[in-house]
């Protein structure tokens, strides 16, 4: 047994319902979004993509929303997100165009799910995943691990568990995301060992 099943079986009831639904859920609230400024989902996607990391989905979403709501003004948005990708961001919502703004496995693999979450192709590992994995708290010794070989043996193994477990990769994923976080902020150690925010 490995740390994502053994993770996935720690899940409580909320975990497991909140994972289930989670890509689903964030879908239909950025197709909304979508809806409302007359965006295609796609543009919406890969802004919130491209901007996912070291933001939490609260920060992900406020950010893609004033990007579409000011029109991609620089001057109107503040944002604690990674300035190149924010400059990736206002690339895409300024020519419409996804690629080849969005680039890396991570952020890909969230637009796809974000994008189709009901396929069964698409499965975000991140550093969280990569953590849970490899048992490895220390982000400097993770760094190992984050390369295309490793990322890809944590999607088999994804894919694998969901069937035997009857969900889609992208649902196991986030029950195994959502419980593991729960797990390792609730560690005495957490702020001192593990630097990774959320997505």
């Amino acid at each position: 047994m490995n740390q994502f099943e053994k993770t996935y079986l720690e899940s409580n009831q909320f975990e497991r319902n909140a994972g289930f639904h989670w890509y689903n859920d964030g879908h239909n609230y950025l197709k909304d979004m979508s809806i409302h400024f007359n965006i295609p989902l796609k543009i919406v996607c890969g802004i919130i993509a491209v901007t996912s990391p070291s933001l939490s989905w609260s920060q992900n979403t406020i950010l893609t929303y004033n990007i579409l709501k000011f029109k991609g003004k620089l001057s109107h948005i503040k944002t604690p997100c990674y300035k190149a990708n924010l400059y990736k961001a206002l690339n895409i919502y300024k020519t419409k165009r996804v690629f080849p703004h969005l680039r890396g496995p991570k952020v890909v693999q969230f637009y796809l799910n974000l994008l189709n979450p009901f396929d069964d192709s698409c499965i975000t590992i991140d550093r969280f995943m990569i953590s849970c994995y490899y048992n490895e708290l220390n982000i400097d010794h993770l760094k190992r691990f984050m390369t295309p070989k490793h990322i890809e043996t944590l999607k088999v193994e994804v894919k694998k568990l969901s069937i035997q477990y009857d969900l889609l990769p992208c649902q196991f994923q986030a029950i195994v995301w959502l419980t593991y976080h729960r797990i390792i902020k609730s560690m005495t150690s957490y702020s001192s060992q593990l630097q990774l925010k959320i997505f």
